[in-house]
């Protein structure tokens, strides 16, 4: 068991050393570490959940991760569909999560459509997170077809030049941080939800260690406030006891 947990270990502390598949499941951050023509591309998890990732192995395969560009990004859930508003079948209502610095409350609902289509899909398709799960290894030259640069980021890093603006920034002086949103199309015109825009969490790198803090959800945060207000009565009571 000692030699079991060693390897385990092991295995944490090289991501980004080693080569294997990539398997990313719907709600997962997927990070991208672009450097001099190489990316490492790293699953942190549930976005929902906080995670903490020893990128030492992506700084050994990278010459170090100062000058590298951070971006994240994932889709909740593909397949996910609106109410019918009557018209007897759902519509689908595409989401987007991802990293940015900019002023995200701009997306339109065409825009949410179009990058969450090229970043994954409900079906098989050639939406780059179904090519990197035929991928083989979490290191990739930029060159290849299926990078990041060349299915998302085009230059621009605005998710296939469908975002106004870019999800990406750049490590300097050893760190760097970023908003993660969530992006979810709307059918305010149908009589259903408005477009949605909030942050979910931040995404955080100084050294050789990821940190990503997601926000509660609006229900948890809830009922974090009403138990702490309960507890702020009962300290009033028992003080004028």
């Amino acid at each position: 068991m000692r030699k079991l947990s060693l390897m385990l270990g092991l295995s944490v502390a090289l991501v980004g050393n080693a080569a294997h598949a990539i398997s990313i499941a719907n709600g997962d951050l997927v990070v991208i570490l672009q450097k001099a023509g190489t990316e490492v591309i790293v699953n942190i998890g549930n976005a929902l959940t906080s995670h903490t990732v020893d990128l030492s192995g992506a700084s050994a395969t990278l010459g170090g991760l100062e000058g590298a560009k951070v971006a994240a990004i994932g889709v909740a859930e593909p397949g996910r569909t609106a109410p019918d508003f009557g018209f007897g079948e759902g519509f689908l209502q595409e989401n987007i999560l991802f990293s940015t610095l900019a002023d995200a409350s701009v997306l339109t609902d065409g825009q949410i459509e179009l990058a969450m289509n090229a970043t994954d899909t409900a079906a098989s398709s050639t939406a780059w997170f179904w090519l990197l799960r035929s991928v083989g290894s979490n290191v990739i030259q930029t060159s290849q077809s299926f990078s990041y640069q060349n299915a998302l980021g085009l230059g621009t890093d605005a998710l296939a030049n469908n975002f106004p603006f870019s999800i990406a920034s750049v490590i300097a002086g050893g760190a760097v941080q970023l908003e993660i949103l969530n992006a979810v199309r709307g059918y305010a015109e149908f009589g259903g939800p408005a477009t949605l825009v909030q942050g979910i969490g931040t995404l955080s790198i100084a050294g050789d260690a990821l940190s990503y803090s997601a926000v509660p959800e609006p229900g948890t945060l809830l009922l974090v406030t009403v138990g702490l207000a309960g507890l702020a009565t009962i300290e009033r009571r028992a003080g004028r006891a």
